[in-house]
Order: C-alpha cells, then sequence, then structure tokens
C-alpha cells in the first residue's frame, strides 16, 4: 500500500511539474517535429522509399524446373511388342536476361522517387513550422488580449464606481453613471469571447504539437518579445532578394523539381521495358531403354516477338507527366513570386501601422494614463497648456508651445477679469434666435452595397490563365478578366455536338418512320418510338446548351474549334477589390470568389442606434455622413433599412443609410458619423454646444459682462445631439457667450477659489 501511495505521489508531482513548465517558439516547433501525427505519418514515406529502392535493386531469379515422362504406373513393362517407354527424366534451368538497363533505369527511378518523397517531407516540416508558429502567435495575442481585456474591464468598473460616488456627491447625472454602467456590461462580453478565442488558440496549437487534449500549456515567451526577435530576423525589404532565396530553398518547389526528374527516369525506364527480354537455359535429360540408359544435354533461347506490344502507353504516360511537372513547376514560381510579395508587403504595411500606432497613440496614452495616476494637478495643467495652444494655433494641427496663464482677476460681482494675452486665446459668440434641428448623431462603417458587390466564381475545375486584372483596376460590364483552360468545358463541348447529331439522327428517324407509318409499313408503336427519341434528344439538347450559357459559351459559336478554354468576365462594372488567385493556379468549382468586383458608386453606412432611439429613425429619412478623412465634406444619405431584432449585448440595432459615393471618396470599413435630423423645435435661443459645461446637474456658460470680463451663468437646455442647444431659460438675445476658452475660465476660476 504504501508503495502505490509512493507512486501516487510521484505521478502528482510529475504532472504539477509539467503543469508549470513553460514552452519557447523553438521549444514549440521542436516538439511538433517530433509528436506532430501528420508528419509522423509523412515520415513513413521515406521508409517506403528505401523498400523500394531494395526492390529496384533486386534481379529477376532463374527458374528451374523437372520432369518425368513414360512412367510405368500399370506394371506393363517396356518392350519391343507394346512400343512402350522408355522412360525419361528431365531437369531444366532458365536464366532471363534483363536488356536496355532496366535494373539501372529501375535504380535511377527509386533513387528519384526518394529524392523527392524527402523534399515533400521538408516541405511538410516547413509547413509545420509555419503552422506551429502562428498558432503559437495566435496564443500569445490571445493572451494579451484577454489580460487587455482584464485590464480595460477593471477600469470600466472603477469608472462606474468613481461615478456612483460622483453621482451620490450630486457632481454629475444620474443618467452618466448609468451609461458608464450599461458601458461596463456590454464589455464583459468581450472578455467571454477573448477567452473563448485564447482557448480555440490553445486547442489548436495543442494538436500541432500532438499533445492530448486538456494538456497544461504555458508560453514562456511575450508577444512583443517575440515580435522584437522576428523584426530583427525581418529587417531586410528587398522583395528581390527574397524571392530569390524563396526559389532556392522553398522545399515544395524542390520538391516539384525533384518530381520532374522523377518522370524522366520513369519515361527511360519505360522505354527500356519496351525492348525485349531474353531466356537462356539448359536441360539435362536421362532416358532408360530396353537396351540399356543414355543422358543428353540441351540449351534454349527464347525472347518475345515485339510486334504489337512494345509499351507505348506507359511511355506516352510517362512523357505527359513529364510535360504535367514541367507546368506545376512554372505555375509554382507565379505562385511563390506572388506570396512573397504579398506577405512581404503585408509585413512592411503592418509593421509600420503597429510603429505609428506605438508613437502616435500608444506613448501618448500612457504617458497620460501614468500622469493621471501620479499627479492629479499636473493633469490640469496639460490640459490647460493644450487649451492654450489649440485656442492659439486656431483649430490647426500644428505643434505650438504652451504658454503660461496671464493672471487674471476676481471683481467683487464674480465676474473674472483677463489680460489682453488671455484674452487672445478666448473666442466669444452672439446669442441670437431661430429654428434648431434635433439632431442624433450615431457611429458607424462604411461598407459594400451589396446590390453592387459581383464575385466570380469558378464554373469549374481548371487552371488560370490569362490572368489580366489586379486589385484596383477598373473593369467593364462583360470584359474578360481571366480564363479557365478545363477539360471538364471540353467535355461539355464535346457532349453537346454529340447531342446535336443525336438530333439530327433522331429527326430523320422519326420522318422516315412517319412516312413508313403513313404508307402502313410501320407499326404505331414504332412511330411513338421515334417520336419519343426525338423529344429526348432535343432535351438533351438544351441541357447542353444550359451548361454552355453557365460556362460563358454559346450554342451558336463554331464549337468544333474549342480548345477547352473558358472566358471569366466582369459581371458588372466597378473595381477589382480581392482577388484570390495567380497566373498558373489551378482552382475548383466551388463557392471561393476568385475575384471580387464592386461598384463604389454608391456604398453603406452602417450604424448601431439605442434602443431608447428607435422612435425617432424610419426607413427613408435623411442623413448627413461625415468622416475624419474629410472633415469639411458632407455626403447626403437616406435610411433604408432598420434591423428587425435587438443586440442583447448592447441594446442596438442596425441602421443602414445608402449614400452616394462621388469620386469613390468613402471606402470601405472606414469609420463614420451619421447624423439624422429627428425634428425642429420653434423659434428660440440656440448656443453652440461647446459653450455650455456642466457642474453637478446644472449647465453654465460665460458671458462677457464687459471689456475683458466674464461672469459664470446657470442655463436651462433642452438635450439634443446636435452641434447646438436650444436654451429655454437664463440667457437672452444679444447676449455674448464664450465658445472657446471656456476652459482656461473655470481653470482661473478654480484656482482662484482655492
Amino acid at each position: 500500500m504504501k508503495r502505490v501511495l509512493s507512486f501516487a505521489l510521484v505521478l502528482y508531482a510529475s504532472a504539477s511539474t509539467v503543469a508549470a513548465q513553460s514552452i519557447t517558439i523553438e521549444q514549440a516547433i521542436d516538439e511538433a517535429v517530433q509528436h506532430n501525427l501528420s508528419l509522423l505519418a509523412a515520415r513513413s514515406s521515406l521508409t517506403i522509399a528505401d523498400a523500394q529502392m531494395i526492390t529496384a535493386r533486386l534481379r529477376p531469379n532463374p527458374v528451374a524446373s523437372f520432369s518425368a515422362d513414360h512412367l510405368d504406373l500399370l506394371g506393363t513393362g517396356f518392350n519391343a511388342e507394346n512400343n512402350a517407354g522408355p522412360i525419361e527424366i528431365a531437369g531444366r534451368v532458365d536464366l532471363p536476361i534483363e536488356r536496355a538497363g532496366k535494373r539501372d533505369a529501375r535504380i535511377a527511378l527509386a533513387a528519384a522517387m526518394k529524392t523527392e518523397a524527402e523534399a515533400q517531407f521538408a516541405d511538410a516540416v516547413r509547413t509545420l513550422r509555419q503552422d506551429v508558429t502562428l498558432a503559437w502567435v495566435d496564443v500569445a495575442a490571445a493572451q494579451a488580449t484577454r489580460a487587455l481585456v482584464a485590464d480595460t474591464l477593471r477600469t470600466y468598473e472603477d469608472l462606474s464606481r468613481v461615478n456612483r460616488a460622483r453621482v451620490t456627491a450630486g457632481s454629475i447625472a444620474p443618467f452618466e453613471a448609468t451609461r458608464s454602467e450599461v458601458a461596463m456590461l456590454q464589455f464583459r462580453a468581450s472578455a467571454v469571447r477573448a477567452d473563448l478565442d485564447l482557448a480555440t488558440a490553445t486547442a489548436k496549437l495543442r494538436v500541432l504539437l500532438g499533445r492530448p487534449p486538456g494538456d497544461p500549456l504555458q508560453l514562456a515567451e511575450t508577444l512583443a518579445a517575440f515580435r522584437s526577435a522576428s523584426t530583427d530576423r525581418a529587417a531586410d525589404d528587398d522583395a528581390e532578394r527574397i524571392e530569390a532565396l524563396a526559389m532556392r530553398s522553398r522545399p515544395d518547389l524542390r520538391a516539384l523539381q525533384f518530381a520532374q526528374a522523377r518522370t524522366v527516369a520513369d519515361l527511360r525506364l519505360q522505354q527500356a521495358l519496351g525492348h525485349v527480354d531474353y531466356v537462356v537455359g539448359a536441360e539435362v535429360r536421362r532416358q532408360q531403354g530396353i537396351a540399356g540408359q543414355g543422358n543428353s544435354l540441351g540449351f534454349f533461347f527464347s525472347t518475345p516477338l515485339p510486334l504489337l506490344n512494345r509499351n507505348q502507353g506507359e511511355i506516352a504516360r510517362a512523357g505527359a507527366e513529364g510535360q504535367q511537372a514541367e507546368r506545376q513547376i512554372a505555375a509554382r514560381r507565379a505562385q511563390i513570386s506572388a506570396d512573397v510579395r504579398g506577405a512581404l508587403h503585408e509585413y512592411v504595411t503592418t509593421r509600420d501601422l503597429v510603429a505609428s500606432i506605438e508613437r502616435d497613440l500608444l506613448s501618448p496614452a500612457t504617458h497620460a494614463r501614468d500622469t493621471a495616476r501620479g499627479d492629479p494637478m499636473r493633469v490640469h495643467t496639460l490640459l490647460l497648456a493644450a487649451a492654450i495652444g489649440c485656442a492659439a494655433c486656431g483649430g490647426r494641427a500644428e505643434t505650438a508651445k504652451p504658454a503660461e496663464p496671464a493672471p487674471a482677476a476676481t471683481a467683487s460681482d464674480g465676474a473674472i477679469t483677463v489680460d489682453k494675452t488671455m484674452l487672445a486665446s478666448i473666442k466669444v459668440a452672439t446669442v441670437g434666435e431661430g429654428e434648431s434641428a434635433n439632431m442624433l448623431s450615431i457611429a458607424g462603417k462604411v461598407q459594400f452595397d451589396e446590390d453592387r458587390v459581383a464575385r466570380v466564381l469558378a464554373p469549374l475545375s481548371g487552371q488560370v490563365v490569362g490572368l489580366r486584372v489586379k486589385v484596383g483596376d477598373p473593369v467593364r460590364k462583360g470584359q474578360e478578366l481571366c480564363a479557365l483552360n478545363s477539360r471538364d468545358a471540353a467535355a461539355a463541348v464535346g457532349e453537346h455536338i454529340e447531342s446535336r447529331k443525336d438530333v439530327e439522327l433522331a429527326e430523320k428517324n422519326a420522318a422516315m418512320t412517319q412516312d413508313l407509318f403513313d404508307h402502313e409499313a410501320a407499326s404505331k408503336m414504332a412511330l411513338q418510338q421515334a417520336q419519343n427519341d426525338l423529344a429526348k434528344a432535343r432535351a438533351r439538347v438544351a441541357r447542353t446548351e444550359e451548361a454552355l450559357r453557365v460556362l460563358g459559351l454559346t450554342a451558336h459559336d463554331d464549337l468544333s474549334k474549342f480548345n477547352g478554354r473558358v472566358p471569366l468576365t466582369a459581371p458588372i462594372a466597378g473595381v477589382v477589390v480581392e482577388r484570390k488567385v495567380t497566373e498558373g493556379q489551378f482552382v475548383q468549382s466551388d463557392s471561393t470568389p476568385l475575384l471580387t468586383v464592386a461598384n463604389l458608386d454608391a456604398v453603406w453606412v452602417v450604424g448601431d442606434l439605442f434602443e431608447r432611439d428607435l422612435r425617432l429613425v424610419g426607413n427613408g429619412q435623411a442623413a448627413t455622413i461625415t468622416t475624419a478623412a474629410y472633415p469639411d465634406e458632407r455626403f447626403e444619405g437616406r435610411v433604408n433599412y432598420i434591423s428587425d431584432s435587438i443586440d442583447p449585448a448592447s441594446r442596438t440595432a442596425k441602421v443602414r443609410v445608402s449614400v452616394v459615393n462621388p469620386h469613390g471618396r468613402l471606402k470601405p470599413e472606414m469609420y463614420a458619423a451619421i447624423a439624422l435630423n429627428v425634428g425642429a423645435r420653434a423659434q428660440g435661443l440656440n448656443v453652440p454646444a461647446a459653450a455650455i459645461f456642466t457642474e453637478g446637474q446644472r449647465s453654465f456658460v460665460y458671458v462677457e459682462v464687459g471689456a475683458g470680463r466674464f461672469a459664470k451663468r446657470p442655463i436651462d437646455v433642452e438635450p439634443s445631439a446636435g452641434a447646438e442647444r436650444h436654451v429655454v431659460g437664463g440667457l437672452r438675445a444679444g447676449d455674448r457667450v464664450v465658445v472657446d476658452g471656456a476652459l482656461l475660465l473655470r481653470q482661473e476660476e478654480q484656482q482662484r477659489a482655492s
């Protein structure tokens, strides 16, 4: 019993040790090479190639035969009267002699097959290394995403607690706290998705490593460390040099080259097998006669006569395989070139994008976070300096050095007096009367108009040839994009020609049978059978014509000169936005589009509309689209769809706006803002939204009460999402309010109060 407990403790300790171990990317690749089940199966091909080499080296066996004739089984004896016998016993040995170097050709073929198997195994190792690397990166990215999501969720929770405390203190309205809690609940779905993505990526990596389900897996490196090491290794941007390196070292291309060498060796073997072999033999015969016994020795020679079979079929087959291998090598070279250039372009673009994000977004955000955590007063100083800089530059994106705010005085009536330096950073506007529009603004994203997108599929299997377009090329409706060389197309054309001949024959047969029936020389059953055959032949012609129409061929073309080339044309006029094939690539007739053509004269902008705002929006409603790329330009459109269901996580419905897109300025996946006019109010006072600020549950503005003197005044406004707010109390027409620089006055007022 003690031994059993000790063994269990050892197993538990071993399991704990395994669970605590971490693995680097190189260790993961080594483990996959050793234990991946698919690679272990591929390694068996090397053993098979070795066995084929042993078989190729063997020589044909000699053939031994033995015979006994005229045996006295009935006991009649052998004499001159019965004319039987005498007994003859013979032994013979035949030795086949191979000609035309068949054995050397077999050995050469086996050696070529072994080299091809080694190259294929090397390509399997390369593919496995790539799959393991991508899976490892997916796991690392999922772990980083989950950590980031968890950190963001904690920030949401802290924000929610702070907002609840601010509501209790009366600093903000309860609606603001509710909105932050809703955002926190919505973001929890992202945390669940991050856990699912991590579990999926870990399971995929575990399968590639050959580990059982549930086996613990921990990465030893972070994604940032791996990216840094990868950047050091992949610093070369020379596409031609990388392409040349890929052409020299890609195992799949080498495997095809060795396959071509194998076809050459196979062709030589088949040509050698076309030569006949010789068989030579020797026979010893012993004869027991009446008068005595005698021995004899004979020699034999035999060979087949090559009159009918000279192995012509196998020779033709080997030659065709050689041509096929040559075309496959050319296609693979083109594919490698496209893969290298596409991967390098994607790498450079992604690298620059990451560097831009780290430089322009992540670094300032990290600095702001550290500043906010370390020194709250410094935050106010930075905000004040930023406001002064923005006001001084008049809204331009240029960087200006922040100036220290000039001292200001507070009058006994509560007004703030500023000097000329600070006054230059403050902008005021006169309050006027007018009809204000109630605008509802929602975030959206530009998408393709699905009614203006066409995906070009392969109607049958074949090889892509004549690829004439690339991504970004404009095309006309009916313009040939590429073509497919397909044996299936040739078979369809042949079937149509055959069906036309059958119709001609059936028409003649039906006419002849009708004539015979009219002269009472044929039965009615024969006439009906002839008419039925004619109907079947015509139905077959209609079926084959429809098949040709699907292939882009018409029955009126001269199909006798058809060369198996099926053109693929653009269904609509537009721009090629996606291309998934290269010249010479073999494709299948499935649902994967080869090319995608989109007409960008009109696009969709899809946004999320909160449940509470559904009553304000309807189909056909006018909308104005703005983007960060073109801030001064407005794109007009109309709502053409509102989803029939609500997203349970975000409590929003999808709203789709159809927008005319002049000159293709709106790009799919571009972020945009959708402004919806949800009604107009009566005449009243309108104030820019930038002039209003909130303290507690009240809204305030700064009113100019004299030269360089400003006073804070509470106002009553109606809620809206437009650029202006409708004021219902606290201001009069003609008052001058601060529309730019209120932050400076608030900061100055707080400093004076403290």
